[in-house]
């Protein structure tokens, strides 16, 4: 799941880059050649209020996914906070903890 949710966040950034990029340049390109804008009937920044559309669309969807995976993540977290508020966890990693000493301890004290 950390690894979708890092994957998600790229991808936001790289589509509102991609944005903000294509927004500039489509400002510049209207700066520089104002001529060509005039003989379209819509207005020069058409292009960026569309692919402003599209993109808070596309973001909009990538953050719903990341605060769904970031809620089953918390939920995750109150999960091992319920089990060991129930005792059943500290049990395990006391199991555990006694035998990872075993391993690690010094073999010829044990005999």
């Amino acid at each position: 799941m950390e690894r979708l949710y890092k994957t998600l966040k790229i991808a936001f950034f790289v589509f509102l880059g991609i944005f903000i990029g294509g927004s500039l340049y489509i400002v510049y390109d209207y700066n520089a050649h104002p001529g060509l804008y005039a003989l379209r009937s819509a207005p020069w920044y058409l292009d960026i209020l569309i692919n402003g559309i599209f993109t808070a669309v596309v973001l909009i969807a990538i953050t719903v996914i990341m605060l769904i995976l970031r809620r089953k993540n918390e939920i995750k977290g109150q999960l091992f906070y319920l089990l060991s508020s129930l005792h059943i966890l500290p049990v395990v990693h006391f199991q555990q903890n006694i035998i990872n000493f075993l391993k690690s301890s010094d073999k010829s004290l044990l005999m």
